[in-house]
């Protein structure tokens, strides 16, 4: 428990300067990946945007796993695994692929606006934890 759910939480140098730097090429990475499959790229030219999305969206999830684990019991982190969810589904998918990966933007577009008691609810605590 004290290994991913540490208390108080580790601290990550440079966090939020991580946080800022994967954040846009995450969002050019899957931009790129969304628009290929909408207008019939041939998916073979999309995997470098694929494989920057995967690795982009996984230090995300560093930076926010690395001090405890718990944000993956939080509004913010639930999200982000329906996201993983529903990407999973598109190889068995395959032709409705667009239309998941629109889910997946939609889902992280209302996730980053969600207010704070959602984002920040802890089901593990049930309450809100902020920073």
């Amino acid at each position: 428990r004290r290994l991913l759910l540490p208390d108080p939480p580790r601290h990550l140098p440079f966090s939020r300067g991580l946080n800022i730097g994967f954040r846009p090429l995450h969002l050019l990475f899957i931009g790129l990946l969304l628009g290929g499959h909408f207008f019939g790229v041939d998916p073979e030219r999309l995997k470098s945007f694929l494989y920057g999305s995967i690795a982009t969206g996984a230090g995300l999830i560093a930076v926010e796993v690395y001090p405890t684990c718990h944000w993956l019991f939080m509004g913010s982190g639930l999200s982000v695994i329906l996201k993983l969810v529903i990407l999973c589904l598109v190889p068995f998918f395959w032709e409705q692929r667009v239309y998941l990966l629109i889910a997946v933007l939609v889902i992280a577009s209302v996730a980053s606006h969600m207010p704070g008691w959602f984002k920040h609810y802890s089901l593990l605590e049930r309450r809100v934890i902020r920073d």
